[in-house]
């Protein structure tokens, strides 16, 4: 996976401050590119906070999920239905989210081998 790829998702969409790619059986960060320099720990806890939005416990069935914070939106996106990985975009009040999901998982599917058409 090219780091200009995620690079490419974030800047696709206006308002997206952030995009992490994140392994939530594993809790690693496996990507993430975002607008303004951020250190590993804002990364780690997005991956954290996916974790926690999916539970482990809630199995495959769940694909996405939006949470509305008067700081912005976060949307999570599973990869695929078997797949533990997941991508989060955090969007700045008023950003366009709309597409997102589709688009990061046409983006796993090209990222991650065994996404595509989980």
């Amino acid at each position: 996976m090219a780091g200009h790829d995620i690079t490419d998702l974030r800047a696709g969409f206006a308002g997206c401050e952030l995009v992490v790619l994140a392994d939530l059986s594993t809790g690693t960060v496996l990507a993430a590119d975002s607008a303004i320099k951020l250190g590993q720990e804002h990364f780690d806890r997005e991956c954290a906070l996916a974790a926690a939005v999916f539970g482990l416990s809630c199995g495959p069935s769940i694909l996405s999920a939006r949470l509305v914070r008067p700081t912005g939106l976060r949307v999570f996106a599973r990869a695929g239905a078997e797949t533990p990985e997941i991508l989060c975009g955090v969007f700045a009040p008023g950003g366009d989210a709309a597409g997102f999901t589709e688009a990061a998982r046409r983006f796993a599917a090209a990222a991650l081998p065994g996404a595509a058409g989980a």
